[in-house]
């Protein structure tokens, strides 16, 4: 089988998806990536795939270069003559879906989360809608990765009996081991993985982090990147003045990710709203607590007073509160939330389940 596999840039492919295409080329499918040419893109090729780029836009909406990728799409039809497609990120989601209305392909849409797309540019929501519910027949199968976005579907009547809910994108339970041997330390290190953006909470953690420095037992840190386009309280000039007087410390950001989350003792994202947080997946596999914003995508996986601690979005103080709580438990206390936090991982968000759901809807009337 031809399968075309598309995202915004070979990254998100990689990281979020290697397990699924590992899955379908031993099954011996032909696996062609469409998406940005960037860093990730020579990995994706040596683990078997073809590649094909296409420079999506994440925020871009210029009608003559959407459509100029919109006519690429239709051409790379054309070459592949595809059997399947499984799409992932907003505009392969909806210009896949466009030109399959042509070719009646199977196509399988992973709505990753809904965003501020859907959020804050009301007019384009509904346009999106109106493109979603159109497009629906029996060759379009949509995944979620929260019952919450599911709904919001529901609601507008663009999905029916064809949708899965899977757990994001999964996580490597094999390879992302709990060391149950992890020793308490009284020096504690909260850490944020994210852009560095208020709409990922980022501003909530540096002014915890202001909040807390005169204690000298615990150390705030984060890692990723900055995303210009986007509002961001504290700039790089701020928090290079906030580390030279030690309240915060930036971690160069790096594909071994598991390895700063092992150095870390508690995971803190403060997002006004998630599809399915890979980081925390990851950060639960490994046995970490978390103190996560109580919005859909995050209080999916850190469940309150169980294997972390969830508070109001966008409350400073209710966020400063759930660390002081953090802070004093004893550590029998820690490492019993350590332990769920590794359980909800195996049995509930392990990538075997959502491959499986992939593998099942290919598989359906072959």
């Amino acid at each position: 089988m031809k399968i075309i596999i598309s995202a915004n840039t070979s990254w998100n492919i990689f990281n979020f998806r290697s397990g699924l295409i590992n899955k379908l080329i031993n099954r011996g499918h032909e696996i062609t990536i469409v998406s940005i040419k960037d860093e990730y893109t020579k990995k994706l090729i040596n683990i078997g795939c073809n590649f094909i780029e296409v420079k999506f836009s994440r925020t871009g909406i210029n009608p003559l270069s959407e459509f100029l990728i919109i006519l690429k799409i239709f051409l790379i039809f054309f070459k592949i003559k595809p059997n399947a497609l499984l799409t992932f990120t907003i505009k392969p989601v909806i210009y896949f879906s466009l030109v399959n209305l042509f070719f009646k392909v199977k196509i399988i849409n992973t709505i990753t989360g809904l965003g501020n797309l859907f959020i804050e540019k009301k007019k384009i929501l509904r346009f999106i809608i109106i493109i979603f519910y159109k497009i629906f027949n029996k060759n379009y199968y949509y995944f979620f990765h929260n019952k919450y976005d599911y709904r919001y579907f529901r609601k507008h009547k663009i999905v029916k009996n064809n949708y899965r809910i899977v757990p994001g994108s999964g996580v490597n339970t094999v390879k992302n081991q709990f060391n149950e041997n992890f020793i308490f330390n009284k020096n504690l290190r909260f850490l944020f993985i994210g852009r560095l953006i208020d709409e990922k909470g980022f501003n909530l953690y540096v002014e915890s982090a202001k909040y807390f420095q005169n204690h000298q037992n615990i150390k705030f840190y984060y890692v990723g990147n900055y995303d210009f386009k986007k509002k961001c309280k504290f700039n790089q000039k701020d928090m290079m003045a906030l580390e030279e007087k030690g309240i915060i410390y930036g971690i160069e950001f790096t594909d071994d990710i598991k390895k700063i989350i092992v150095e870390s003792n508690c995971i803190i994202l403060p997002s006004l709203r998630e599809g399915l947080a890979h980081s925390l997946l990851l950060a639960s596999a490994l046995g970490r607590p978390m103190i996560v914003s109580n919005v859909p995508g995050l209080k999916d996986i850190v469940k309150n007073n169980i294997n972390g601690f969830l508070f109001a979005k966008g409350d400073i103080e209710d966020l400063i509160n759930k660390i002081k709580i953090f802070i004093n438990l004893h550590e029998n206390e820690i490492k019993k939330m350590s332990k769920l936090s590794r359980e909800i991982a195996v049995n509930n968000f392990d990538e075997k389940i959502v491959i499986n759901e992939y593998l099942n809807i290919l598989d359906e009337n072959k």
